[in-house]
């Protein structure tokens, strides 16, 4: 199966012999990183809940033109590096956190909530990794990979998430196909663990 070049890809949750999750899980099956939205209308659907599905971000529907042509901008100004250093607290939000600004309409209150959520669940989530690794529970540490991290799409740094995104593709493998996720996660941990401190120290 052939995935086109496009930037972006936006997909309901419910469609006619498919659905959002399955386009997904396609689309990441063949490696690639494009950003997946998520539309829907369904009342008890959040952001957080789409994050930890997978999906870039979460559109409610009906759609405001304004801030979908804020995403797509956003999406098209997205550094695609894979080192980049975390701007420094003279920037303002919507520059250091372009993707959570365009989801929430560049409400700062709003983003330094969940930046502050980050921060403490990550704290715990970091913590609960490591002991998994101590305890080589592979398939464990697999689990929790897939939960955390999407979100760090959301701000901007997925550069330091290989080896999450490479706990969470080796899901339903043996360890053998990863023979040294203790030592790349291991290092993912720390450097996300910097990061985590630096939004503290910054941005709370």
């Amino acid at each position: 199966r052939v995935i086109s070049t496009f930037d972006i890809v936006l997909t309901d949750m419910q469609m006619t012999g498919t659905s959002g999750k399955e386009i997904l899980q396609a689309i990441r099956e063949t490696g690639s990183d494009i950003p997946v939205w998520l539309m829907t209308a369904y009342d008890d659907y959040t952001t957080e809940k789409a994050l930890a599905e997978g999906f870039t971000g979460f559109i409610t529907k009906p759609i405001s033109m304004n801030k979908l042509l804020s995403i797509l901008s956003e999406e098209e100004k997205k550094p695609t590096q894979v080192e980049k250093e975390i701007p420094g607290n003279n920037s303002p939000l919507s520059d250091q956190f372009p993707l959570l600004s365009a989801m929430f309409e560049h409400d700062t209150d709003t983003i330094k909530t969940i930046l502050s959520d980050f921060v403490n669940s990550s704290k715990e989530d970091l913590q609960k990794l490591r002991e998994l690794i101590n305890s080589d529970k592979f398939e464990e540490a697999q689990k929790l990979c897939h939960r955390i991290h999407p979100f760090f799409v959301q701000l901007n740094a997925e550069h330091l998430c290989d080896a999450l995104i490479k706990m969470d593709r080796s899901r339903g493998h043996s360890e053998s196909t990863y023979p040294n996720w203790k030592e790349e996660l291991t290092m993912a941990i720390d450097q996300i663990d910097r990061f985590r401190k630096q939004v503290r120290e910054q941005h709370l």
